[in-house]
């Protein structure tokens, strides 16, 4: 009970022993994840929709305005690469994210 492991997840690990260091790449995931959000949250990458039917609601409850962005994931990946050389970030972990009140451009 104390390290938050189930009946059924104890009978599938090999060690009973609460491993510690997956935390630390979780943290490094939420920092990079805010740095990505507030990059995709600037006027020249996203814009905002004026509405107020235009908000959604996310996973905590709280209402957030819908972004569209202005390019593709692909482009603002490398224009974020080249602002942010000190942030390792992967293409793959910088569309996971992206956050659900964030929408992509749609090819026209």
């Amino acid at each position: 009970m104390k390290t938050g492991l189930g009946r059924n997840q104890l009978g599938r690990v090999n060690s009973k022993v609460h491993q510690i260091g997956i935390k630390k790449r979780l943290s490094k995931l939420e920092k990079n994840r805010e740095h990505v959000i507030n990059f995709m949250k600037r006027e020249d990458n996203s814009r905002t929709q004026p509405g107020k039917s235009d908000a959604k609601k996310t996973a905590t409850g709280c209402k957030q305005q819908v972004h569209i962005l202005t390019d593709y994931l692909k482009n603002l990946y490398l224009k974020f690469k080249a602002e942010n050389p000190s942030n390792d970030i992967s293409f793959a972990t910088f569309c996971r994210s992206r956050p659900s009140y964030i929408y992509k451009t749609a090819m026209l």
